[in-house]
């Protein structure tokens, strides 16, 4: 099979090792045949490129489009070309910030994941497609109340910030239209859960719930205690609770059905506690 069949087939998502790996022969093909580009290199990590060779903007119905470890430290607006562009993963590229035309896409991937950021874009919160956002490993202190507006986020991403809190707002539109499926918030500064994850939300035609929660990573923060209204959780299938100071464990966890996951290594619980570890452990099996 030739390799422009094997790219149209298979829409493989293509690595290059170079900075000028596009201009090898082994890689002519048709540009608007290319639907993933994959430019991670461990060679990028000691180049500076001075942004992204603007050779990308050629391919039209690009889906895909993963520059990790590249030394961007800004964006370059050519990118916004990229009308067809739904994942864009900037981990590792020193970024200090996102440009404002990052709205204009339609976006349902982001990883800014371990760069430079103090503050958290804002113009993220307009990026309404948004389905899956990381923005892990940064040096965020605060999630700003416009995040509530992404109506379709499924995952986030938060943990290894600075993050004291969690205001009610963040998210509060994601989990009320039920489309919040992954929170991870593991290894900040939070002292509680927050409450607003917590409140019963009942769908009242249906009478089934609203908060379709499934992952739930709180490892490595300072809470101390597990209210019992994490029952209304009802979806829940692992809870990630490892590393806080957690003492005792609410009885009536046992009976969120979907529950399949627990980790609460590494906390203080007290006396009798491990006999009920072991009640919980019969049910879902996998508990640490």
């Amino acid at each position: 099979m030739s390799d422009q069949r094997y790219f149209e087939k298979f829409n493989v998502l293509l690595r290059l090792s170079g900075a000028n790996a596009l201009e090898d022969n082994r890689y002519k093909f048709e540009n608007e045949k290319l639907v993933h580009l994959d430019l991670t290199s461990i060679e990028y990590r000691h180049i500076n490129l001075e942004g992204v060779p603007q050779y990308i903007q050629k391919f039209q119905n690009l889906k895909s489009l993963i520059l990790t470890g590249l030394n961007l430290g800004q964006l370059n607006d050519f990118i916004k070309k990229l009308e067809n562009l739904e994942e864009l993963r900037l981990n590792h590229t020193q970024l200090t910030s996102l440009p404002d035309w990052l709205s204009d896409m339609k976006l349902k991937v982001i990883d800014i994941s371990n760069n430079r950021l103090t503050q958290f874009p804002k113009v993220i919160c307009n990026i309404d497609s948004l389905v899956h956002l990381n923005i892990s490993y940064n040096e965020l202190t605060r999630i700003p109340d416009c995040i509530g507006k992404l109506k379709n986020l499924e995952i986030i991403h938060l943990s290894n910030n600075k993050l004291k809190e969690i205001n009610e707002n963040l998210l509060l539109l994601s989990i009320d239209n039920g489309s919040l499926r992954s929170l991870d918030v593991g290894y900040n500064f939070l002292t509680e859960i927050p409450p607003y994850l917590l409140k019963p939300r009942t769908n009242l035609e249906t009478l089934e719930t609203r908060n379709n929660l499934e992952i739930l990573d709180l490892s490595s923060n300072k809470i101390e205690v597990i209210p019992k209204s994490i029952i209304f959780l009802a979806k829940l299938k692992r809870l990630l609770i490892g590393d806080n100071e957690i003492k005792e464990i609410p009885r009536n966890i046992i009976n969120i059905d979907t529950l399949e996951k627990l980790y609460i290594i590494d906390n203080i619980l007290k006396k009798g506690e491990d006999k009920f570890l072991e009640v919980i452990r019969k049910k879902i099996g996998h508990i640490r």
